[in-house]
């Protein structure tokens, strides 16, 4: 009895005595297939460290296969680093959009329908920072939106340059400083939305006023 309690004992001492990174990597040695062993590690990244976010903007644009799977074991398996997950899943995102971006842009319909898609959604989310922004004069804040909108649309028609669209929004006075940078990000999907035949982007809104 003494000498079960002894061992017992012993194990326990080891055990504590097992770094994070130890404990990560003989829990990833026992799973048995790749996916499970990614579902460990993931499992590890928790709160802070949790790689949710960094995983979902890969999966936009790459697989976890065997070999991609296998890499992220052997570089984060033992690592003590807390933030080895999501900084690989970060740093594979980056290169799959990378990668994505290129061949899509060698493609002339898949370049705009890319570009269309992302300007749209700038578009609503900066309109509706600003309304939120300026909630209590939402009414003076949707005005400005659509009249700026409007003539950055209609110079880009006419030739102007998107880089000119920045200049032409800050030098229109009266305007506080959080909203006008607000207002440059709409001005600015508005000129690529134009030049994408959008002739009023600001109906591309989801939830119009």
């Amino acid at each position: 009895m003494r000498h079960s309690i002894f061992v017992l004992f012993s194990i326990f001492l080891l055990t504590g005595c097992l770094s994070r990174g130890q404990l990560q990597d003989g829990a990833v040695t026992n799973a048995r297939t790749p996916q499970e062993k990614r579902d460990v590690l993931l499992s590890y990244a928790t709160g802070e460290h949790s790689a949710s976010w960094e995983r979902s903007r890969y999966l936009d644009y790459g697989e976890e296969d065997d070999k991609f799977i296998s890499n992220l074991v052997i570089t984060c398996s033992a690592s003590e680093d807390r933030d080895c997950v999501k900084t690989f899943y970060n740093k594979k995102a980056d290169e799959a959009e990378i990668n994505f971006r290129k061949k899509c842009f060698s493609d002339n319909n898949c370049k705009k329908n890319l570009l269309v898609n992302e300007n749209s959604r700038d578009l609503n989310q900066q309109y509706n920072l600003l309304i939120s922004y300026n909630r209590f004069q939402s009414g003076d804040a949707d005005y400005m939106a659509r009249m700026i909108c409007g003539a950055i649309s209609k110079n880009q028609r006419a030739g102007m340059p998107r880089n000119q669209s920045e200049g032409i929004i800050r030098g229109i006075s009266g305007i506080e400083p959080i909203s006008r940078d607000i207002l440059v990000k709409i001005g600015d999907a508005c000129w690529v939305l134009s030049s994408y035949g959008y002739h009023d982007p600001m109906t591309l809104l989801s939830s119009p006023r």
